[in-house]
């Protein structure tokens, strides 16, 4: 059975729009952390990755990009994606971003796609990687009972992002829900039947960064310790991580 390629998608905002919520609006800034991040991961190629592809929603000049990019299989894209009010939110932007990836990138539609937030680092993406072989979608949802999706990493195959995601940035408007994207998109995946869905990683992702939402430093303080008794707690966790009415994962091979 031959090996399906594994392409790792980097989400961007180089430059955000006034009124979008962000505690990083600097665009150099925001540069700089994105080019960082691009040379974290492409030492990865080869190693857990076959390419990558970074695509940015602010219609920014990535001519900078090109030195870490060249002689690589990386793939940069820059469009004008963020022309929505802002009070639609990051949700919104997001999976709309990742749509229009889908739909103008022809390597999106082979093989394996990881989503990472352009800005983290994943520490040990190859282990999160080879954790979640077997899905057509896989991703952390934590708490069961007010489900919430954790955005920055998540897994997918073509089928599984036509038969889960596809249009789902059109549910996420934040000036129409009560709820963030996170808990909308864990009950739109949770309920679905019709592909293999695995709603807990095998292996706790140790991501690296400064969230945009707060400026806090996802490897330190709160979030660090949060991520720890996570790590401790998972195992544990994995045992209830079947949801009522759902196909088990084990039942399809699809990843």
């Amino acid at each position: 059975m031959s090996v399906r390629p594994v392409t790792l998608l980097m989400t961007a905002t180089v430059a955000p729009a006034r009124g979008m919520r962000t505690s990083l609006g600097n665009p150099q800034a925001r540069r700089d952390e994105y080019i960082a991040a691009l040379c974290f991961y492409r030492d990865w190629i080869g190693r857990g990755i076959d390419r990558i592809v970074f695509v940015d929603n602010s219609n920014s000049d990535l001519s900078s990009f090109n030195a870490v990019s060249d002689g690589y299989p990386i793939t940069l894209l820059s469009y004008q994606g963020i022309s929505y009010p802002a009070a639609h939110g990051y949700g919104y932007g997001e999976m709309a971003l990742i749509q229009h990836a889908m739909d103008h990138v022809p390597e999106l539609g082979e093989g394996v796609v990881v989503k990472v937030t352009g800005r983290y680092r994943v520490t040990n993406l190859t282990s999160v990687i080879q954790s979640a072989a077997g899905v057509d979608f896989a991703g952390d949802i934590w708490n069961w009972r007010r489900p919430w999706l954790d955005m920055r990493i998540m897994m997918w195959t073509k089928r599984g992002y036509n038969m889960l995601l596809r249009d789902s940035y059109l549910l996420l408007r934040d000036d129409e829900n009560r709820l963030p994207p996170e808990m909308i998109l864990s009950r739109h995946i949770m309920a679905s039947t019709d592909v293999a869905v695995r709603t807990y990683l095998m292996v706790d992702p140790i991501v690296l960064g400064v969230r945009g939402m707060d400026g806090k430093d996802w490897g330190r303080g709160s979030l660090a310790f949060k991520r720890r008794v996570r790590a401790l707690t998972r195992p544990f966790s994995l045992v209830f991580s079947l949801y009522p009415g759902a196909r088990r994962d084990k039942e399809y091979r699809s990843i």
